[in-house]
């Protein structure tokens, strides 16, 4: 038995784990090289290392695929791009593929998310609010799915303060940024950046976007629109693979 071996008292218990360890994935590891043991996990290991940015195709599908894991395990969702437009195809597909990932049945909840959107309103060249208004009536709800509630936030910089430039996808669980905007191209075609935001800067945007303290003005009432696209039939047997996951803590600063 592996706890029989000859050990100083003080170090018997560090060593057995060691060694049951070992034993454990010499047994049943299968020789994979997945499977490290405690003293093995130093120095500069490939399996620790954790991409914090990726360059994907700049269309809808493929933005939304990406963050896929972190929109269905998340509660609250956060959109913050200054040039978004209900009326813009280009923005409306990005954000329409992203909601039907967090449709129900994909969701570790299995309820849907509350979602947030916000945006510039104080630019001379941000559209009156009563034509914004009108245009997330007429283009948003046939592209969002079923009972899905969408808040739309347009907000001001204050005098000397955050200006709102940079473009981020934010949860309770982490956030990446896409400096180059939450839009697909014009003709499918290109790519853009994302960055997973460290949990320093991701504890410092969440706070300003959507913390108690904004970092922002917003003088005009929020837009809610809720959704009215139906449910795709392959989604009404399509089982929940995250139904027993739990979303991973701390995850902002991986």
């Amino acid at each position: 038995m592996l706890r029989e071996y000859a050990v100083e008292p003080e170090l018997a218990a560090t060593w057995s784990q060691r060694m049951e360890a070992r034993y454990f994935r010499d047994q049943f590891g299968l020789g994979s090289p997945r499977i490290l043991v405690p003293d093995e996990v130093e120095g500069d290991l490939t399996l620790w290392a954790v991409e914090r940015g990726s360059t994907i195709p700049r269309r809808a599908e493929a933005m939304a695929d990406t963050l896929r894991d972190m929109l269905r395990l998340a509660t609250t969702i956060v959109l913050v791009d200054p040039y978004f437009a209900p009326d813009n195809r280009l923005f409306v597909r990005v954000l329409s593929a992203c909601l039907d990932e967090c449709r129900p049945p994909g969701r570790a909840s299995g309820r849907h998310p509350s979602v947030h959107v916000i945006t510039s309103g104080g630019r001379d060249q941000d559209p009156a609010r009563e034509h914004f208004e009108a245009a997330c009536s007429e283009e948003l709800p046939a592209r969002f799915p079923k009972d899905q509630r969408v808040t739309i936030r347009r907000v001001v910089r204050r005098p000397g303060g955050e200006r709102l430039h940079d473009r981020y996808v934010l949860t309770e669980n982490g956030g990446v940024s896409f400096p180059a905007g939450l839009d697909e191209s014009r003709d499918g075609s290109g790519t853009v950046d994302l960055h997973l935001l460290t949990r320093e800067r991701y504890r410092q945007r969440w706070q300003q976007y959507s913390g108690d303290s904004p970092a922002f003005d917003h003088p005009e009432d929020d837009i809610t629109v809720v959704g009215r696209k139906p449910r795709p039939s392959r989604e009404l047997v399509e089982p929940n693979r995250y139904a027993s996951r739990r979303a991973p803590l701390g995850s902002a600063g991986l």
